[in-house]
């Protein structure tokens, strides 16, 4: 199970609507896109006191609909030699191996860390897990 620290801050703005472009959505919807990601403006209230608005350089809004599924589409080009299950925030990656079989585990993890540098995440060492069922 790999768990990504601080997913949805972490999203790469400009990566993100160059994946969305891949899939071919129209220039309209892309730069509705761009203004919903781009250039926001935000602060924190505690009580009535309010700090400096300030414009994250990433991430997307949280507490939005759009929010989840900007992740799953920036995850969604994430490719395994294994099965691997998405979702919001981590994905799992499985092999279910026969005596005979050779693993490919370690390949889909490196695979899996590559993507993570490529698209500028981070991976939970904390809450990644490993876990191993034998019946031998």
């Amino acid at each position: 199970m790999l768990d990504f620290s601080k997913a949805f801050d972490l999203i790469n703005h400009h990566l993100l609507l160059d994946k969305l472009q891949s899939y071919g959505l129209p220039a309209h919807i892309l730069r509705w896109m761009a203004t919903f990601l781009l250039d926001r403006a935000q602060r924190v209230k505690i009580g009535n006191e309010n700090s400096h608005s300030g414009n994250p350089n990433g991430g997307v809004p949280q507490g939005t609909l759009f929010g989840p599924k900007c992740f799953l589409v920036y995850i969604n080009d994430l490719r395994t030699t294994v099965p691997l299950y998405k979702y919001i925030d981590d994905s799992t990656l499985f092999e279910i191996c026969d005596r005979n079989y050779v693993s490919v585990i370690q390949e889909s993890v490196d695979i899996a860390a590559r993507w993570t540098e490529q698209n500028d995440m981070k991976i939970n060492s904390e809450k990644s897990k490993e876990i191993i069922i034998s019946f031998a």
